[in-house]
């Protein structure tokens, strides 16, 4: 049986990618169903905590990583944004891999270039059944972060700041109405890069009341109570504007009947119906985008809980499945791997 080492950053304890237990929300479920399907076809695939003495066949590097056996054929998961990982536009390190998947067309000019979609697609649990039960006006599900260095260009897609900007607008104006769940919180808003984690270092230790944001409810192992109790999130995007830059988020929201205001891909409408959803690039200003939502009838809001059933029975909805994620991308490694014997 050949061996596949699926290499990216993050905890110790890699191995728990493959594990739905300790994942939240559904995030594993991608990677589970492709191990899988490797499995199926001869290929047992490992991360860097379970390789061991074993000798591998090939690499998957989510983002661009260091190779850890530069004789075998690599293959990645361009995942984040170049603004949020620069390596991931660099056009040395994506010719040393035989193939790049990406959701990025922009990189459709590489010669290795297959396009994926974010496979975060989530069945609808519960029925449309209006905001009666929902006593949250708004919520967001975020961490405190930032971009990861300061550039002008990134910043101008900037919606780290967008988060922290609506945050500050719902504390001074509707405080009764906004709930903030995540981690971080306690502390004022990151500063990108290593500056910022010092900043926060130095305000655990002495000033950590004075930049606790008001609004915030602690952080959550699962976004699912939540957004059953609560009619509208604040959804946006890491960055703004980018073409099929489309994430969980959304579809968490989808799933449980909450409607999001969304803000993020550029080309949205492409892939999920205006009415599904509240574009906040449609309003002047949160006065405006709040007396929108506070003025909603339970009849127009579970008329957006139907249209978004329907999306999500919908063949557009299915682009971003799991299904159609191991039918793109595992399955094309199969195919290129044959070759390559």
């Amino acid at each position: 049986m050949l061996v596949g080492l699926l290499q990216f950053s993050g905890p110790a304890n890699k191995k728990d990618i493959f594990s739905k237990k300790k994942s939240r929300d559904n995030l594993s479920d991608h990677w589970i169903e492709m191990r899988k399907f490797f499995f199926k076809n001869g290929i047992r695939l490992v991360t860097e905590d379970e390789l061991g003495k074993s000798k591998h066949s090939f690499e998957i590097h989510i983002d661009v990583e260091n190779a850890k056996n530069s004789k075998v054929p690599k293959f990645l998961f361009s995942w984040e944004s170049k603004y949020l990982k620069p390596e991931n536009a660099n056009q040395k390190k994506l010719s040393q891999y035989y193939r790049v998947f990406s959701w990025d067309s922009n990189k459709s000019d590489l010669k290795n270039f297959t396009k994926f979609y974010f496979p975060h697609f989530r069945r609808m649990k519960l029925m449309p059944n209006g905001f009666y039960h929902r006593k949250k006006l708004v919520i967001m599900i975020a961490n405190n972060k930032s971009l990861p260095y300061f550039d002008r260009l990134s910043y101008s897609y900037n919606l780290y700041s967008e988060r922290v900007k609506s945050i500050r607008w719902f504390e001074k104006f509707y405080p009764d109405d906004f709930y903030l769940y995540g981690s971080g919180w306690d502390k004022s808003p990151r500063f990108p890069g290593k500056l910022g984690g010092l900043i926060h270092v130095i305000e655990e230790k002495i000033l950590f009341k004075k930049f606790k944001f008001k609004s915030w409810r602690g952080s959550i192992k699962k976004k699912d109570d939540i957004l059953k109790s609560s009619k509208f999130s604040i959804v946006y995007e890491n960055l703004s504007d980018q073409n099929d830059y489309i994430t969980e988020k959304i579809f968490d929201c989808f799933c449980f009947g909450n409607i999001p205001i969304y803000w993020g891909a550029k080309n949205i409408l492409k892939y999920i119906p205006y009415n599904c959803f509240i574009d906040r690039r449609n309003f002047k200003s949160y006065f405006e985008l709040y007396s929108f939502i506070n003025k909603m009838t339970e009849k127009n809001f579970i008329q957006y809980q139907n249209n978004i059933k329907k999306f999500l029975n919908s063949k557009k909805a299915r682009l971003f499945s799991t299904k159609n994620f191991v039918q793109t991308v595992p399955a094309q490694i199969v195919k290129d791997l044959k070759k390559l014997k």
